[in-house]
């Protein structure tokens, strides 16, 4: 399972910013709304992962990391 790379979402994110004048496309501030969300919530699991397993080798964490729900995080 590949780890996922919050910067290079965060990347992502702020390259699908417009840099010309004018109003954004809906579907580049959606893209990076999208984005940097998935940004949050992995660094988020990680951090979460992090502290709870503490000396568990690193397949483990990433099986960890995967078991929160987006629904789930939505409504705390």
């Amino acid at each position: 399972m590949p780890d996922i790379s919050v910067q290079h979402l965060l990347n992502r994110a702020e390259k699908s910013q417009p840099s010309r004048a004018g109003a954004p496309r809906q579907a580049d501030l959606r893209r990076g709304f999208s984005d940097a969300y998935y940004a949050l919530f992995h660094r988020l699991t990680q951090a979460v992962a992090q502290q709870a397993l503490r000396k568990v080798d690193p397949a483990a964490v990433q099986r960890f990391r995967r078991t929160p729900s987006h629904s789930t995080i939505k409504a705390t």
